[in-house]
């Protein structure tokens, strides 16, 4: 049900796009991005993700702008050892984690010959599907076992705060822009005492129409 509605709102703001020159909403920004997690713990190891964007900007001829977005995300995070209760523990966990991602940024654009910008807002991940992997250890007065571990995650919603900085590259007909993003959210990947924040570093290829 959450991907066909996802793709319900992909196939209606492209429609708008084409459909509404004058809206002041106008979708016309297309990205490709790398994600990589950033996670800043001796248990963990950060891994790449992908995702899929479209953007928008309220004030389009302004030096300074307001922009929204629809993106797809995947981010994938890699812990060594967690905690899961007095009995047990996991080891090498790996989560592969699928959000709905809902930007609101302010885009300064800056330089004459140079034409770069920086970008500053919030972003709300909606979580649409998660899952875990890993090595579950049971030592405990009646057992002792080691086992295979996979899990759909029941991954909550997340907030956070978002900085990058770009270029944009002017051609005759469109715009491309190359910029990185970092996401910092407020929100743990899992219910674990030693669980990372949802936090991932964006490499992104956008084209404007």
């Amino acid at each position: 049900m959450r991907k066909l509605i996802v793709i319900l709102i992909f196939f209606i703001l492209t429609n708008q796009s084409y459909g509404q020159h004058d809206s002041l909403f106008f979708f016309r920004e297309f990205s490709v991005s790398i994600n990589r997690t950033t996670i800043f713990k001796d248990i963990s190891n950060d891994r790449f993700g992908f995702g899929l964007g479209i953007h928008g900007s309220l004030f389009k001829k302004h030096k300074t702008n307001l922009r929204l977005g629809l993106e797809l995300n995947r981010t994938i995070f890699f812990l060594k050892k967690v905690y899961d209760s007095h009995f047990s523990y996991l080891t090498d966990i790996t989560y592969i984690l699928n959000t709905l991602t809902l930007p609101i940024t302010i885009r300064h654009n800056l330089g004459e010959k140079l034409n770069y910008f920086i970008e500053y807002g919030l972003y709300w991940d909606l979580a649409l599907s998660s899952k875990e992997e890993g090595t579950i250890h049971i030592d405990s007065p009646y057992q002792h076992s080691t086992d295979i571990y996979k899990t759909d995650n029941s991954l909550a919603n997340n907030i956070g705060i978002s900085l990058g900085l770009g270029l944009r590259i002017p051609t005759k007909k469109h715009e491309l822009f190359i910029s990185t993003d970092y996401k910092f959210g407020f929100g743990t990947v899992d219910h674990y005492n030693d669980s990372p924040p949802n936090c991932y570093l964006m490499l992104i290829f956008e084209f404007r129409l």
